[in-house]
């Protein structure tokens, strides 16, 4: 599962827990391996009476309709007046479908209001007054997290350092394993790097990996399930680990968010929506390509890890429930 299968399950929580009557409907138009795990957890969580997976569309049932970066609704309806096309896609070439948005469209969402600036010029000028931002959301609930991590178990001997997220260009992977690298450089050999997620075809992370001569100190692991990733970020906690993205672009920023949300420390790539996620405090934003800044930052975080952690749990209100609601209701009703 991706960014906006968890999205949904999330928004799904959300309406359950604030016991808002709304069911959401689901139509995958592809199965790209994720649907029977999206369904799995909706049995697991109890949330069927908020999200079920259909397979016919019918425009006419619904009040709202919310295609998220799926141009193809317009092929299945004439009436466009309770569309709100939602952008997720941090992909500039996946987003091209804005330019072409019919005008009686009911509005355009993003999950942020920093990704508002970043799309408004590919919007066709009538529809720029309708483009809104709904925040994702999370809850410590729904992951079954404890505050007392003292069952965890410590995996390694070395520090970890995680990245979590499609391995591509965009997401910058290459650039972790540097950060890596010269880490091991400054610090010394008290480390690994995991990195976890499907591999694009332009990346080949072994090739790398093995030039980088880290092979005996990387650990890779396939796309997580949605419930187990805080698991992992608990884990990582537990070693006294760091989250780490060096993105060149972000919707949002989940994985990020995800962490925030336990209290792991987090190094960031110094991009919009980063920088808000953390209030643009320097300790965990590092300047994009400048990977002896990046290193020196790890090094801070180690040094400090107990007060940036502190740091860290004050982040976490910007992704509760409360802030999707108003933000659902500032856009629907």
């Amino acid at each position: 599962m991706g960014g906006v299968e968890r999205v949904l399950l999330n928004r799904a929580h959300a309406f359950k827990k604030k016991k808002v009557l709304i069911k959401q409907h689901v139509l995958f138009l592809h199965d790209g391996g994720g649907l029977d795990n999206f369904k799995q957890y909706i049995n697991k969580y109890r949330l069927g009476d908020y999200l079920e997976v259909v397979d016919v569309f019918d425009p006419g049932k619904y009040d709202i309709i919310l295609p998220i970066d799926t141009p193809e609704v317009f092929d299945m309806t004439q009436d466009y007046r309770n569309i709100y096309i939602e952008c997720h896609t941090s992909y500039k070439n996946n987003r091209k479908y804005l330019g072409h948005l019919p005008e009686s469209l009911g509005g355009i969402i993003v999950p942020s209001e920093e990704f508002v600036e970043c799309i408004i010029d590919e919007v066709p000028e009538a529809l720029k007054k309708k483009v809104n931002f709904i925040r994702n959301c999370l809850d410590l609930e729904q992951f079954n997290l404890k505050t007392d991590y003292s069952d965890l178990p410590v995996l390694w001997s070395k520090i970890p350092l995680v990245c979590i997220g499609r391995i591509d260009d965009l997401k910058n992977t290459t650039e972790v394993i540097e950060i890596f690298v010269e880490v091991q450089k400054k610090l010394g050999d008290c480390f690994i790097l995991i990195i976890a997620g499907p591999i694009s075809a332009d990346i080949d992370l072994w090739d790398i990996v093995r030039k980088k001569g880290i092979l005996n100190r990387f650990i890779y692991l396939p796309t997580i399930q949605f419930d187990k990733v805080p698991i992992l970020l608990s884990i990582i906690k537990k070693n006294k680990g760091i989250f780490i993205s060096a993105s060149k672009g972000e919707s949002f920023g989940l994985s990020v968010a995800e962490s925030l949300m336990i209290d792991l420390p987090v190094l960031l790539s110094d991009i919009p929506i980063h920088r808000k996620l953390v209030d643009e405090n320097v300790n965990f934003i590092y300047r994009l390509g400048n990977v002896k800044q990046a290193a020196a930052r790890v090094s801070n975080i180690i040094e400090n890890y107990s007060d940036l952690m502190i740091q860290c749990s004050v982040f976490k209100e910007k992704f509760i429930i409360d802030n999707f609601i108003q933000d659902w209701n500032r856009c629907f009703t």
